[in-house]
């Protein structure tokens, strides 16, 4: 049974919408099948066409199972990772005392290895690094040294 409000979706070919629009940052949130969408896509991220950059990845990875495969696909493909961690408090709260202590959004900027990285002090991310942890002290520390986006990024 469908919801009186609901919205039908027309299904689309993640590589065909890519090829199309050429973007500049792709941004994945696809509940742990990230790996899987980026395969389908692998070949075109693996190296840059003429005339034509490679995207900027932004994927979520919040999910201990799927951060090995997803660092070896971004390492197969030229990609740099970085942790983009940022919590889940609001702005300038306590990250140990706001709505969610200590719960962050784990998430991955991958830079491809030609790109400059657009936000500086980031830490790098790894194979052996362990989703899902947050200590407090460690997120704020990064978190705080997040600046503006270097260079354009369209």
């Amino acid at each position: 049974k469908h919801h009186e409000h609901a919205v039908k979706v027309p299904m689309v070919n993640f590589g065909e919408v890519y090829d199309k629009i050429k973007p500049a940052l792709v941004l994945l949130d696809v509940e742990g099948m990230e790996v899987e969408l980026l395969s389908c896509i692998k070949d075109r991220l693996a190296a840059p066409t003429e005339g034509r950059l490679r995207p900027y990845l932004w994927i979520e990875d919040d999910r201990e199972e799927h951060h090995q495969p997803l660092m070896q696909l971004l390492d197969d493909c030229g990609y740099r990772p970085f942790w983009a961690i940022t919590p889940l408090s609001p702005e300038g709260a306590d990250v140990a005392a706001g709505p969610f202590p200590l719960q962050c959004s784990f998430n991955i900027l991958a830079v491809p290895a030609e790109r400059p990285l657009p936000i500086q002090g980031l830490p790098r991310a790894n194979m052996k690094d362990r989703v899902g942890e947050c200590p407090g002290s460690w997120i704020v520390s990064k978190f705080e040294r997040i600046d503006t986006p270097v260079g354009d990024v369209v």
